[in-house]
């Protein structure tokens, strides 16, 4: 790596540093951590907080009511909110004496860290560590009905920040057995929860015992001598992103219309939708249908309800304490149960059933449910025998003196008593690390898993294999520290570094008993399982033999004891029962059935394969993986890194070359496996290229592909040093390694095609260096070229073992690709084309020939580097804006999905929302009328703003490929790096159902994105099972 290269590494470095420690979110954090370590507990303080501080309501409010009228004087409350004015609206229509503090803000931290006692329904946020001097007390809030925790197969991650909560709290209530046995299993608490666990009913179900208040209630309402029903419909999503608010809102006006058109003048339907949904259902054109009223909890409303219709929320079970009738109204049973998991089947339920909106208003109208009753019930008899009207004065007195005051407890202060290791790997992406660790997990450890991890298939592979097999918590990192501690365990400070660590240990398993040094290798050595890099020791190989389908390896490696032959692909063990005998063990030395490996799609066409062999290293007592290795030779020649390929035939699939069979055949989905009628399978003879060298580790790998690209795969890419354009001239000197059993035979412009084999020669010369040779190359264009749209190759031609192989040329350094960004370079081919280079991922040039556009200017060239210069400048403060960008084909249109959720949001959303929503649009274009009144939304394409937001937004909206959102094939552009690394919302622009598109939208196609918006549930199997994408993540 270059000097450049390393000082621009560098300052992204302390960039993102900076970007870090002062972003708000992060800052919480520090200062969190700041009061944690010095501020003292102030035994008069309280903080309270009731889901995340988006309302004041549930269980916390009736122990802060309840705190209020026994404790009068003696507290200082604080309640969390994310809502200030709002709230103090609230708590002045209830006369709720307390201090509201947004939990948004550095005083909120304050107070966390030295609030005396805190009581929470939900989860402080997932920097919190409780002090030995704080009580906590977690009393949740529902009875789960829906799958919770590590029982959400599309969602494990999602307990987190609510399992670290659970293990923190001095006391967690349960309102019964079923509740208790279900958070305590699927959180995986039983073994890990220090504190204890408290059989007590929800406090704020103590309004349900108080009759008289309800009637009261009703009466203040003006509802007396009417029948009053209670909505309270349940959130229909795996999470909070996913429901689709459009088809949702059209069914609740189906089902509202025939209920309000039933409904009498002294009957009233009120409802109470999720907060998500409040603000997109409108209820002022019923006569009938009102919203829960302002300033009134939501159960003290319930109180005064005649009877209660929902769904598959948890509500009921508060609500039966009122022994009065509920309808559980499951329109959609079928597709629910489909989407999320049940602990119980509502169905068995002993309410009424109605799965039809003309019957639920039929008996609304005619009251024919009223006389309904459950109380004799096994149901009402399991779930009720704690419940009390004094529970919360009875967790009080817990809370404040530690009486138990009859509840029943349970302690879970034996836990601590057992000692654990910790499994935390340095990454978790799939299958084989989890198996992996399955295998080296056991009852005296505890795995950690990191959030971040579960955006693939982790989650659902969890789930599925390994859920109950070891202990875990889901992490985020987010240790608390201070600004100052932050910096010295950057520096490597150990002392502070040991300090930070313990602290971390406190906010993760609080009280437990846990060995300091975690485990981060998770190695295993059986199939499916990973193995990790510091587990791979390099032996010198003494000679390779190929011969009859079968390479022979010998190694010296003393000191190791032979076990096995291993395959690995990208560090994951895919076969290790290959025949190694007795002889082979003490020899050192194994052969390599290719027959075994090949017909039985062990290995793949194209694909790149280490071997090695699992051995005991006697000196450290424990398994690794030996490599077949070579030293790097002094010289620079690379001719010992290649040895000669082996061409053979084999049995194999028809269809062998045209798809990734072995995908298709170990599928375990039925849908993707059905895709293998699509191929012919008949038994076919093809000669197979297998490919030994050692890679740029100097590891022994196997490629196995076709004769003619045997050694293009492998074979490093020539040095490119430099690259210059005048007019019709390109010029480019580039680096030969030496390899004494290679010879270079000129350079060409290779057409891309399978059809067509087109080759345009360089003139060459060479020069002899030291280590390599220099060739200096000149290609003049000319408009007689049998040039053809689009793509171009440059290749090395070498002549090897008998055979002419293309070499891919790769640039040196940043200088070449900086020069692409930051300046014009083409060649003119004639007056209407050009030919330009680029650079793909991997760094290897090709170039592209196509038709001359606008665009093909030094002046864009130039508004390129004057947006990007202004994003340096001004990108922070930007970037924290959450600009969105929407558009459609060629940013030239205005009439499909794109501007249709443009359109939406202008017209929908408040000026806050949709501030930072632009639509982005060739002003010069017919369609440009569609969004002109749109204003300042609206951005001309190409623009030096346009430029300039594309770097700065944080997604892309539209119902085509992010490439649309740019100039069509534009050259290297600093503007369209920026698109490649942003998120894309794909709208699409018609039904993914006939043809195949996975190679341009499937997750590893050419236009892959993060969102892909699915019209139905075929649809969405297509895009997760055919296309690649995860249903929690991308599917939408």
């Amino acid at each position: 790596m270059g000097i450049s290269a390393k000082i621009q590494r560098i300052i992204k470095k302390i960039l993102k540093y900076i970007s870090r420690m002062f972003s708000k979110t992060p800052k919480r954090k520090f200062y969190f951590g700041m009061y944690y370590k010095h501020c003292k507990v102030k035994n008069n303080v309280i903080l309270v907080e009731s889901f995340h501080g988006s309302n004041i309501s549930d269980s916390t409010l009736a122990l802060v009511r309840q705190i209020l009228k026994s404790y009068p004087g003696k507290y200082k409350i604080y309640y969390g909110t994310e809502n200030k004015k709002k709230h103090e609206e609230f708590i002045k229509e209830i006369g709720l004496d307390v201090k509201l503090i947004d939990v948004t803000t550095f005083k909120y931290t304050k107070i966390l860290a030295s609030a005396k006692y805190l009581i929470n329904n939900s989860s402080f946020p997932v920097y919190f560590v409780k002090k030995p001097e704080q009580v906590y007390i977690q009393t949740w809030h529902g009875t789960p009905l829906k799958t919770l925790g590590k029982k959400m197969r599309l969602g494990i991650e999602s307990m987190y920040n609510v399992q670290h909560n659970f293990l923190q709290a001095d006391y967690i209530t349960f309102p019964n057995d079923f509740t208790r046995d279900v958070m305590m299993e699927d959180y995986n608490l039983n073994d890990l929860y220090t504190g204890k666990v408290v059989m007590a009913g929800y406090p704020r179900n103590e309004i349900f015992f108080k009759k008289e208040e309800g009637e009261a209630l009703k009466a203040k309402l003006g509802l007396e001598g009417k029948t009053v029903y209670a909505y309270m419909p349940t959130w229909r999503g795996t999470s909070n992103h996913d429901i689709n608010t459009a088809s949702y809102e059209s069914k609740v006006k189906e089902i509202f219309k025939a209920i309000d058109k039933k409904l009498s003048d002294d009957q009233v339907f009120f409802v109470n939708f999720h907060p998500i949904l409040k603000d997109s259902i409108s209820l002022s054109k019923y006569k009938h249908i009102k919203p829960f009223p302002k300033g009134v909890d939501n159960y003290s409303f319930l109180n005064c309800a005649d009877a209660l219709i929902t769904d598959y929320s948890s509500v009921f079970f508060d609500y039966s304490i009122t022994q009065k009738p509920i309808i559980l109204f499951m329109y959609d049973y079928d597709e629910y149960m489909h989407d999320r998991g049940m602990y119980l089947d509502v169905a068995t339920l002993p309410f009424r059933k109605i799965y039809d909106e003309k019957e639920l208003a039929r008996v609304l109208g005619d009251e024919s449910f009223m006389s309904d009753s459950y109380t004799d019930t096994e149901y009402f008899k399991t779930f009720f025998k704690y419940d009390a009207p004094d529970i919360s004065q009875k967790l009080l007195n817990l809370l404040f003196t530690g009486e138990s005051d009859g509840l029943e407890i349970k302690d879970y202060s034996f836990n601590k008593e057992k000692r654990y290791k910790v499994i935390h790997p340095e990454i978790v992406k799939e299958y084989a690390h989890l198996n992996s660790i399955s295998k080296i997990a056991n009852d005296d450890t505890i795995v950690c898993f990191e959030k971040k991890w579960f955006k693939g298939e982790v989650g659902p592979a969890l789930y599925d294999n390994f859920n109950d097999m070891f202990k875990y918590v889901v992490i985020t990192m987010t240790t608390p520290r201070t600004y100052i501690e932050d910096m010295l365990c950057h520096l490597g400070v150990k002392s502070v570094k040991d300090a930070v660590h313990k602290r971390e240990i406190q906010r993760t398993f609080p009280n437990l008993n846990i060995d300091p040094k975690f485990i981060d290798d998770i190695s295993a050595f059986d199939e499916n399982c990973f193995v990790d890099e510091r587990d791979i020791v390099k032996c010198n190989t003494k000679n390779v033999a190929n011969g009859n389908k079968k390479i022979a390896i010998s190694l010296n490696a003393k000191g190791y004891e032979f076990e096995q032959i291993a395959v690995l692909n990208n560090k994951r063990v895919i076969q290790k029962t290959l025949p190694l005998s007795e002889e082979n063990k003490k020899t050192k030395s194994f052969e390599i059935p290719l027959d075994i490996l090949i017909e039985k799609l062990v290995v793949y066409n194209k694909q790149r394969y280490n071997v090695g062999i699992i051995a005991l290293d006697k000196k450290k007592g424990k398994k690794c993986i030996v490599m077949p290795s070579i030293k790097k030779a002094k010289d620079g020649d690379i001719s010992k890194r290649f040895c000669e390929p082996l061409f053979a035939s084999y049995t194999l699939p028809k269809s062998y070359f045209d798809t990734d069979l072995k995908k298709l055949v170990d599928a375990n989905n039925e849908r993707t496996k059905k895709m293998l009628k699509l191929y012919d399978l008949t038994p076919t003879s093809y000669e197979v290229a297998t490919s030994p060298f050692y890679d740029d580790k100097r590891e022994f790998t196997l490629y196995f592909g076709k004769k003619d690209d045997a050694l293009e795969a492998i074979y490093p890419p020539c040095k490119l040093t430099s690259l210059k354009t005048k007019g019709n001239r390109l010029e480019l000197s580039f680096n030969i390694p030496n390899d004494q059993n290679a010879k270079f035979d000129g350079l060409v412009l290779k057409y891309r095609s399978v059809i067509e084999d087109i080759q345009i020669p360089f003139d060459c010369k060479l020069e002899k260096k030291e280590g390599f040779t220099r060739v200096n190359a000149v290609l003049e264009f000319k408009g007689d070229m049998p040039l053809k749209e689009i793509f171009w190759d440059v290749r090395a031609v070498v002549e090897k073992y008998g055979a002419k192989q293309y070499v891919k040329l790769g640039y040196n350094g940043i200088a070449i690709k900086q020069k692409l960004y930051f300046t014009n370079v083409q060649c003119d081919v004639d007056d209407e084309h050009i030919i330009f280079p680029y650079f793909t991922k991997k760094g290897i040039i090709n170039f592209c020939f196509r038709e001359r556009s606008e665009y093909d200017t030094a002046e864009v060239k130039r508004k390129e580097v004057l947006a990007y210069i202004l994003y340096i400048l001004s990108g922070l403060f930007l970037s924290r804006k959450n600009i969105w960008i929407v558009y459609e084909k060629f940013c030239k249109m205005a009439q499909d999905n794109g501007y249709y959720f443009f359109k939406y949001c202008m017209e929908n959303l408040d000026e806050k929302e949709k501030k930072n929503i632009y639509y982005v649009i060739d002003k010069r274009t017919e369609e440009y009328k569609n969004v002109e009144k749109y204003g300042k939304h609206v951005i001309d394409f190409m623009s030096v703003k346009h430029m300039l937001y594309i770097m700065s937004m944080s997604i892309c909206i539209s119902s085509d490929s992010k490439s649309h959102l740019y100039a069509w094939r534009t050259k290297p552009s600093l503007v369209k790096r920026a698109i490649g690394k942003k998120k894309e919302l794909f709208l699409q622009h018609g039904v993914t159902a006939l043809k195949q598109v996975h190679q341009l939208f499937g997750k590893k196609g050419t236009s892959s994105m993060e969102y892909f918006v699915t019209t139905g549930r075929i649809e969405q199997e297509i895009a997760i099972n055919e296309l690649g994408y995860n249903l929690h993540f991308n599917s939408i």
